[in-house]
């Protein structure tokens, strides 16, 4: 009945919402930290343009998205043919690998990557192909020697998720001008803002005139705190983004997500309010972890890639316990860490007193 495909594909396994968990499991708290969600919300502004607009959900949106286009058109430098607006980044990388990928086709994703990329080749009865450094540091020699003539695309993440390492700036050079013209490269920027103010992060969309096989994603997910409305967007040549729009639904980003995301762009105080919010927390748990001899990478991101040196089943359970919710390493095949998304100061402290009970009962 189905596409042979779909016997190889597994099912995107999403967080439960914070009122199901707590009725599943009878709690009265719950701290999500298993999402990379923004603890601040968002913006009052987006909130406000939202219920001013809800009059109107009897009216289709804008097809387009166009004046969400014309505005990162002008905060970004670029035309708005070079933008397309989507139901959230996911739906762009399905859109990439339908107009790239042909049966037997080859894309490359360094280890650990975001699931959907292979979920998303494979729809397509393509093939993707693991690589893995040395380490956690991105390795430019990695992904160029695992090129070959069926390449066709290329997944990039900086910062990284899970571990929230960047891609630098010599680094990203060093791939963009290697790499055939014919191969297309998608940078996840999920997680620029968080990253912007490192010194050696590449701003991707500064290398767009000269390489024209390069793709930019970003999200009003994170930083803006819009993951609800979902609202993400694409930066390319303008060959790439025709391509794209020529295959999306009509009516692909609600009118209430329009709203949201262009009252966000014109509110770059909350986005600023929440990075600080971010660095806090950071701090907070590298001071713990450090104060622990637990290991962690240094992230880029709003969420911290940790080695708890025993079974991360171990410490899920205990943690859940607590009503504290964490993403397992071993969705991307490590039985020991796990990913920690940052949060309130409230919920930071629930998390340390709740690591603090389990090691100290050990």
């Amino acid at each position: 009945m189905f596409r042979k495909c779909l016997d190889q594909l597994d099912a995107y396994k999403a967080g439960k919402p914070i009122s199901v968990l707590k009725k599943e499991l009878g709690l009265n708290q719950v701290y999500k930290l298993n999402a990379n969600e923004n603890p601040n919300g968002p913006s009052k502004e987006a909130m406000r343009s939202v219920s001013e607009i809800l009059e109107q959900i009897s009216t289709y949106p804008d097809a387009g998205s166009e004046r969400i286009r014309q505005s990162l058109s002008g905060v970004l430098g670029v035309k708005p043919s070079q933008i397309m607006i989507g139901n959230g980044g996911d739906e762009i990388l399905r859109l990439l690998t339908e107009i790239l990928i042909d049966p037997g086709d080859e894309a490359i994703a360094i280890v650990p990557y975001f699931s959907l990329y292979k979920n998303n080749v494979q729809l397509m009865n393509g093939i993707l192909k693991e690589v893995k450094c040395e380490t956690f540091e991105f390795e430019p020699k990695t992904i160029l020697s695992a090129i070959t003539s069926k390449t066709r695309l290329i997944f990039l993440t900086s910062p990284n998720n899970p571990t929230g390492t960047i891609i630098r700036r010599e680094q990203l050079i060093e791939v963009l001008n290697q790499v055939p013209k014919d191969i297309v490269i998608l940078l996840d920027e999920a997680y620029y803002d968080y990253a912007a103010e490192c010194m050696d992060y590449p701003d991707g969309v500064a290398y767009l005139k000269s390489h024209e096989n390069l793709i930019i994603l970003r999200t009003f997910s994170k930083s803006f705190g819009l993951a609800g409305l979902r609202v993400g967007y694409a930066v390319s040549s303008e060959k790439i983004i025709e391509a794209l729009l020529k295959i999306k639904l009509v009516f692909n980003v609600n009118l209430l997500a329009q709203a949201a995301a262009l009252a966000a762009l014109q509110d770059p105080r909350h986005v600023q309010k929440s990075i600080e919010q971010n660095k806090k927390s950071l701090m907070r748990l590298y001071d713990y972890f450090n104060s622990r001899k637990i290991e962690y990478i240094h992230s880029h991101a709003n969420f911290v890639f940790v080695n708890f040196n025993r079974p991360i089943s171990e410490v899920t359970q205990h943690l859940s316990k607590d009503g504290i919710f964490i993403t397992p390493g071993t969705v991307w095949g490590y039985d020991t860490w796990g990913r920690i998304s940052t949060g309130t100061d409230e919920a930071m402290t629930a998390f340390i007193d709740s690591m603090d009970s389990l090691i100290n009962n050990s």
